[in-house]
């Protein structure tokens, strides 16, 4: 659709000037930090003549990353290297709700990337910066964070990286109690995903020194 590609060269050329840069994946823009990236996504939402838009930002610590999938078949590595340890639609976490822009027509455009920049800007980034250390990212994975469910809805998964951050980050964290915690967690919610997350730390218990 052209609009939509008129959408998003416009949006490229903003985020281009706050440091993000077009990358393979569709619709996202990346943004490289010392422990991996900050992305911006953009969903479309397709409607028989036009389209919205969301807008999520996320953080990829590429080692705890390649830890939590080393072993995850179901993916590809092109796959493995689009995956983010946390992130949030930006409407859920400034509004609680989803935030949509509607483009109906051309004239909508420029309305809709300079309200999207202006999200981006004063809640997207902060958020990736109050994220972007390791310690932070951990207490807002851990099981019993109130954010936990927002910024990675996926029990097990989330467990993961908990443990996976807990594993790499030796001196920062105690690695036993982190495992019993987000063990003790997944059981008592029945969790789908448990004897994937029990895998898991059975392999990383086996090297742990």
């Amino acid at each position: 659709m052209k609009l939509q590609k008129r959408f998003l060269a416009s949006l490229a050329k903003e985020l281009e000037s706050i440091g993000f840069r077009r990358c393979e994946f569709p619709h996202t823009f990346e943004r490289v930090f010392e422990l991996g990236r900050w992305f911006v996504h953009v969903a479309i939402i397709e409607h028989e003549f036009d389209f919205d838009v969301t807008v999520d930002v996320s953080i990829r610590f590429d080692e705890v990353e390649d830890l939590a999938l080393r072993d995850e078949q179901l993916l590809t590595t092109a796959e493995k290297l689009e995956s983010a340890t946390l992130g949030v639609e930006l409407g859920n976490w400034v509004e609680n709700s989803q935030k949509r822009w509607a483009i109906r027509a051309p004239d909508d455009l420029n309305g809709a990337v300079s309200g999207i920049i202006e999200m981006i800007v004063e809640h997207g980034v902060p958020f990736l910066r109050s994220h972007t250390n390791i310690q932070d990212a951990y207490e807002a994975l851990r099981c019993d964070s109130p954010v936990s469910d927002l910024v990675a809805p996926i029990a097990h998964e989330r467990s993961k990286r908990v443990i996976a951050i807990a594993f790499l980050n030796e001196g920062l964290f105690d690695f036993p109690k982190v495992v019993e915690r987000e063990t003790v967690y997944l059981r008592r919610n029945s969790d789908p995903g448990l004897s994937l997350f029990l895998k898991f730390v059975k392999r990383l218990r086996s090297t742990y020194r």
